[in-house]
């Protein structure tokens, strides 16, 4: 508090001359912290920002799912704004399969298999699928041969 006064008043008719002293609060410096903002939009992600949006906080990117992250994953409050640049979530895209032969096997009446089908990607070698089997025949002991590959 501060008081602001004279060392000398004279009483008039209207009143005190100088006024009598008043108390007045003196504001005093107040430290603020510094909001970031909003640390950015990403198409098809967002970023968790579980320290709030303050200096010192960190943003992390999340894609949604069926996305990949690319760019640097967080992001920093600092003296500015948020560092760096915001990422980009990019849509995951698998190669094409062509499936070679029947998408299913079944056991013949004599009790063998008909041949698996396989799975082809292009420009690489031919991998085995996992195929339902179906049979007509009741099982026996008698297994199917087993292919070489």
């Amino acid at each position: 508090m501060y008081c602001s006064r004279s060392d000398r008043m004279i009483c008039k008719e209207d009143g005190w001359d100088p006024p009598p002293p008043q108390c007045m609060a003196v504001s005093s410096p107040q430290c603020q912290v510094k909001s970031c903002g909003n640390p950015g939009d990403i198409s098809h992600g967002k970023y968790l920002t579980p320290d709030g949006i303050v200096f010192g906080a960190t943003a992390t990117a999340q894609c949604d799912k069926g996305y990949t992250l690319v760019g640097e994953r967080t992001r920093n409050c600092r003296d500015d704004d948020w560092d760096g640049r915001d990422p980009v979530c990019k849509e995951v895209k698998c190669e094409p399969h062509t499936l070679i032969g029947a998408s299913a096997v079944s056991c013949s009446d004599n009790g063998t298999f008909s041949p698996p089908p396989r799975c082809s990607i292009p420009d690489t070698k031919l991998i085995p699928v996992l195929v339902n089997v179906s049979s007509s025949v009741p099982p026996t002991e008698q297994t199917a041969p087993k292919s070489m590959d």
